[in-house]
């Protein structure tokens, strides 16, 4: 029988992990794409702008936390971040493509692609202070991780707009030429690199 205590402990949880997932996004995009917001989400000691658009976004994977509490399996999210290749000079076309022509039906090209994935576990007792200090330095890092990649320098240093798109599948579309891609010759795009952060939560 669910006591009253760990049923207000489970809430708690899924509040939790819903605003992990949200912050995480939120700490991503607020660093890639330009964002206006009067109002902000100050979960794990952390302000970042709220995004009503990214809540909306994510409400599928928000209403499957509370199977995961259970041991099911949550999908990746998945956030791309593209930029349209008719903002580039024909410079930066060559630097990027090794030629200035867009390959045939290629319009936007993948910069980043950020995968957060959750090892689900049967839900496990575990001190939620804890888990929130430990959110806390996971967030620090991640701050830190996406202001050190080159997408935050195009975001500060140029008035062309950055995009994305995020879900729980395979995203890319055939207009698309994506990260992992084979580098043309004479091109000198930068090869695929992960980056990688971990935390332990009280399901994975």
């Amino acid at each position: 029988m669910v006591t009253t205590s760990e049923r207000a402990s489970r809430s708690k949880l899924e509040a939790m992990l819903q605003n992990l997932y949200t912050k995480t996004t939120q700490v991503i995009l607020q660093a890639r794409v330009p964002i206006t917001s009067s109002k902000e989400n100050k979960w794990f000691c952390l302000n970042t702008p709220h995004l009503s658009k990214v809540q909306s976004e994510l409400r599928q994977l928000h209403c499957a936390i509370p199977q995961a509490l259970d041991g099911a399996t949550l999908p990746p999210l998945v956030i791309l971040i593209t930029l349209p290749l008719h903002l580039l000079s024909l410079d930066e076309r060559r630097h990027l493509l090794g030629n200035t022509t867009p390959p045939r039906g290629k319009t936007t090209l993948v910069i980043e692609a950020w995968t957060v994935t959750l090892k689900s576990a049967p839900f496990a007792k575990m001190d939620l202070p804890r888990f929130y200090k430990h959110a806390i330095a996971f967030f620090r890092s991640l701050y830190s991780l996406v202001r050190l990649l080159p997408a935050y320098h195009w975001l500060t240093t140029t008035t062309r707009p950055l995009a994305y798109r995020m879900g729980l599948a395979d995203l890319y579309h055939e207009h698309e030429i994506p990260m992992a891609s084979p580098t043309p010759p004479h091109a000198t795009r930068p090869s695929y690199q992960s980056h990688a952060l971990a935390m332990t939560t009280p399901i994975g």
